[in-house]
């Protein structure tokens, strides 16, 4: 570019809320830099090329799943080998199935902040210095991934709902800043209150809460969580991923 720009960016959901918004932000930046200057590129190249600005160059603790997920959109899965080479499956699930995940599934913020580079970085150090407990429930975490997505493509969603718990159970036993007494506590009334399972969205710690709720017992849970002063989320899924509206 020969001259200068003005560049806005307006965002619907908190940064540090493990949302992944650095990421969809680096993928959108991209994508509008490329539209601005003729240039293409697949929506796989974008997500690499920002996972390599946030990964590399900014020298962040994330994951390339948050640039992926947002320049491709949709319910995928990703397989990522040793190299760091991504796999991307689409899951293709019926409208059905799309519309009762999307129903059953409850997003609501816990009013609680953190940075995620810190935490994920402690993490990583746990993992590399060959801790057999963190490992072990990775290991675990991950085969809990393969039998999701077993039971998204049969249509057994309340199993995949039990199997949020699951990992959330593991996962704030990783490090004890995963969670906290809040936290807990919060997840304890929701389980309560009619939630089959659930996890914090991101690395852990503050941001929001995912839970999955059937819908006969929404109208219990949602009062729960309004007495608990906690703020829900309203959201979609997107199947378009990073698009450009309006380019001259």
């Amino acid at each position: 570019f020969t001259t200068g720009m003005e560049i806005h960016s307006i965002s619907e959901v908190p940064g540090n809320s493990g949302l992944g918004s650095s990421g969809a932000f680096v993928v959108c930046l991209l994508t509008l830099l490329n539209s601005m200057s003729k240039r293409e590129q697949t929506r796989i190249e974008v997500a690499e090329a920002a996972s390599v600005i946030e990964m590399v160059e900014l020298k962040k603790s994330c994951g390339k799943q948050d640039h992926y997920a947002a320049a491709l959109g949709g319910i995928v899965t990703m397989e990522i080998d040793p190299s760091g080479r991504i796999t991307v499956e689409d899951l293709n699930l019926d409208r059905e199935t799309n519309r009762r995940l999307q129903q059953s599934l409850l997003i609501y913020h816990t009013g609680e902040y953190r940075e995620a580079d810190g935490l994920l970085s402690r993490q990583t150090k746990m993992l590399r210095e060959g801790n057999p407990q963190a490992r072990d429930r990775m290991r675990e975490i991950k085969e809990i991934g393969y039998r999701a997505k077993a039971m998204l493509l049969a249509g057994d969603l309340d199993g995949f709902g039990r199997s949020l718990d699951e990992h959330w159970q593991l996962k704030r036993a990783i490090h004890g800043e995963m969670s906290n007494p809040r936290l807990d506590e919060i997840y304890q009334a929701a389980m309560a209150a009619g939630c089959l399972g659930g996890k914090i969205i991101g690395a852990g710690g503050g941001g929001f809460f995912l839970f999955y709720v059937p819908p006969e017992r929404q109208l219990a849970f949602g009062a729960q969580m309004k007495a608990m002063k906690l703020e829900k989320m309203y959201w979609t899924f997107n199947f378009a991923g990073c698009e450009v509206v309006f380019a001259n």
